[in-house]
């Protein structure tokens, strides 16, 4: 919860609306989940504030969020991102070789901070 409000505070100070929870995925994201489901692959969600930040109603009105076979969440197990340990939560959770894994972030640190040595495919995305 102090991280959140840090958080809520930070979006405050750039002049955002904390209270505004607006999940936006652009259409090429959603058709790349549909060709990953329709290929019968694992998906899961590495996040670090899901539950304190946005609250688990939220997330459970998020048909994207839904649509994922594993969720590692970050303000559940303690564990953030870029910590290595985050990434080793993912591959645990997806009961996968890491070198079958892609993960994408829209933050190129989260790429370079630690899936790297965990993760053998990595890519950033905005």
């Amino acid at each position: 919860a102090e991280r959140a409000d840090h958080v809520v505070e930070a979006l405050r100070e750039v002049g955002l609306d904390p209270a505004v929870k607006k999940f936006v995925l652009g259409p090429e994201a959603l058709a790349f989940l549909d060709e990953v489901e329709a290929g019968g692959l694992t998906t899961a969600l590495l996040t670090n504030d899901l539950r304190d930040f946005q609250g688990e109603e939220w997330a459970a009105s998020i048909p994207f969020i839904q649509r994922m076979d594993a969720i590692v969440d970050g303000s559940v197990t303690g564990v953030l991102k870029p910590d290595p340990g985050a990434y080793e939560l993912l591959i645990e959770a997806l009961d996968r070789d890491p070198a079958e894994i892609l993960y994408i972030d829209d933050q190129p640190f989260n790429i370079e901070g630690g899936p790297a040595h965990h993760i053998g495919n990595t890519n950033a995305m905005t």
